[in-house]
């Protein structure tokens, strides 16, 4: 298997480091705007598989011509590229996945209109798999699987607990997400959806609030969040499915950035000077691309002290043989196992550079439907075979 990865940052690094321990991949390009953040992490991986190039996400030409040598990009940049980067690969006839998605996706969803590209895709006999990372991805592929046995599907809500700050011992922290920090805050800063009674419906912002009892992390405030899961499962699960929300920790530093105005776009004047506030803010913020490259240490310590990492509960509701049945599922999806994951990749952060990875490998053999297609659209069974066969597995526990 030949991969363009597009984008170095947080998550590309971990996802080369993957490939590049795969036998079964023999070229690795991996381009990014900055190209010393690339060559950074060839630099670390030190594979001769590896290639690293200067690449825009919004040329689409050079990133078609790249893809000419290659059967899959992943991409692992800012959502709002996404268009971009699969119209590359649909000009050079290859695969395509990316970890989570945003518009137009979203509209299209919620409209049930033809998804961007689904056609060309359908008629070129390629894959383009969306939201296949950890959330979404690895939520979906488990809520998928459970559907299954399903005759119908009434509700499903996902509940979140995330430890995964490096200051987690600090009683007076700073925000430092752990993936793009423009992306963090707009999914916080955007009103979320909720899929009530067949109907999509705009929320306000950390709505609802609730603490929602974990067995690891103990009691967690979830709200309602927007986040992609929400837009795509009523669609795609279907069997009467009536009732979709997704809940995620309340991040109060984040939540004070935006209430406090630091999130907006919108100019103002200081002194004279005319500046964006969110500027000034993803200028202070550290570089969530700089924990691949001190995972080594860092990571493994934490995971050690079993203070960090994701703690997921899925709540899922229905019916088998005219008789109700609900499912509680509990899982840590990769975060326990973050000890092995560097010992078998060299990175501990695999949570979405995993599964995004399995996603590529199952459209270049050919188990994934052409055209385009959603994370719980694919076959849960040859997924979880394929992850679990790296030696790290997909655990989870009914509750």
């Amino acid at each position: 298997m030949r991969v363009l990865i597009v984008g170095a940052g947080a998550q590309g690094g971990p996802c080369a480091a993957i490939l590049a321990r795969d036998p079964n991949v023999s070229k690795i390009v991996i381009g990014d705007l900055h190209v010393d953040i690339a060559n950074k992490v060839k630099q670390k991986i030190k594979s001769d598989k590896l290639e690293a190039v200067q690449l825009n996400a919004k040329d689409i030409e050079q990133m078609a011509s790249i893809a000419k040598e290659v059967d899959v990009i992943i991409d692992l940049v800012v959502t709002s590229f996404a268009p971009y980067v699969m119209e590359a690969a649909v000009q050079a006839g290859v695969h395509y996945i990316n970890s989570a998605f945003e518009q137009p996706f979203m509209d299209q969803l919620v409209e049930d209109e033809p998804i961007l590209f689904d056609k060309e895709c359908t008629e070129a006999n390629r894959s383009a798999i969306l939201g296949c990372g950890g959330s979404p991805g690895l939520t979906n592929i488990l809520i998928a699987h459970y559907c299954k046995q399903l005759d119908e599907v009434k509700s499903i809500k996902i509940y979140s607990a995330s430890v995964v700050s490096d200051d987690w011992y600090e009683l007076v922290k700073g925000w430092k997400p752990v993936w793009s920090p423009f992306q963090a805050l707009s999914d916080f800063n955007n009103p979320p959806v909720r899929f009530k009674a067949g109907q999509y419906e705009e929320l306000p912002i950390f709505f609802e609030p609730e603490q929602y009892e974990f067995p690891f992390h103990g009691k967690f405030w979830n709200a309602h969040h927007m986040h992609e899961e929400v837009f795509s499962l009523p669609r795609k699960i279907g069997k009467g499915l009536s009732h979709v929300q997704f809940k995620f920790p309340v991040d109060e530093a984040a939540g004070t950035l935006i209430k406090t105005g630091l999130a907006s776009s919108e100019e103002i004047e200081v002194k004279g000077v005319k500046v964006r506030p969110i500027d000034l803010l993803l200028q202070l913020i550290p570089s969530p691309g700089d924990t691949f490259f001190a995972d080594d240490t860092e990571q493994l310590q934490y995971a050690q002290q079993g203070v960090n990492g994701d703690e997921w509960i899925l709540e899922i509701d229905g019916v088998v043989d005219g008789k109700d049945k609900s499912y509680r599922l509990h899982s840590f999806f990769l975060s326990d196992q973050t000890v092995k994951s560097y010992e078998l990749f060299g990175t501990a952060n695999v949570f979405v550079a995993l599964p995004v990875v399995i996603g590529a490998k199952m459209a270049v053999e050919g188990s994934v439907p052409s055209g385009v297609v959603f994370s719980e659209e694919l076959n849960t069974d040859r997924f979880i075979e394929l992850l679990n066969s790296t030696g790290i597995e997909l655990k989870w526990s009914e509750l």
